[in-house]
């Protein structure tokens, strides 16, 4: 049985745990395996990244904690990596939303996630839009393993 790559990038570890919970709780009611990582620092997100696409293992999707400016400049650099993966805002504010809008990102949740939430989320895979152009595409779902 094929494993989820889930990241999930929060600069508040007890959130990127939370976070991380919700993810495996939702997908393991499903009887769907997973392998979850969790970051709270950039640096380590950006190397993992670098090492994981060499070896062409990618994830399948990255959730990030944005509850700040910082936050916000870690979803850019992410964004930045790939414009292709699904990305997520979780945040404890809702001050984010245009910008989660201009990264196309597929959904903002409000923490703490919850198993719902995640599942309403991650459905909408295959609806996401090309940075920069507004623009759906099912095509970035045929480029990345999603099943």
């Amino acid at each position: 049985m094929d494993r989820k790559r889930i990241t999930v990038f929060d600069f508040n570890e007890e959130d990127c745990v939370r976070t991380a919970y919700a993810i495996s709780e939702y997908y393991g009611q499903r009887g769907v395996l997973t392998t979850i990582v969790r970051f709270s620092d950039l640096q380590s997100f950006a190397y993992d990244f670098k090492c994981n696409m060499d070896a062409g293992t990618l994830y399948e999707m990255v959730f990030v904690g944005v509850d700040s400016m910082m936050g916000l400049e870690a979803a850019r650099n992410i964004r930045e990596l790939s414009e292709y993966w699904p990305l997520f805002f979780v945040s404890n504010v809702y001050d984010f939303g245009l910008e989660a809008f201009r990264l196309c990102a597929l959904d903002y949740l409000i923490k703490p996630a919850v198993p719902s939430s995640i599942g309403r989320a991650v459905q909408r895979i295959g609806m996401q839009c090309m940075p920069g152009s507004g623009i759906a595409s099912n095509e970035i779902a045929s480029r990345m393993r999603i099943s």
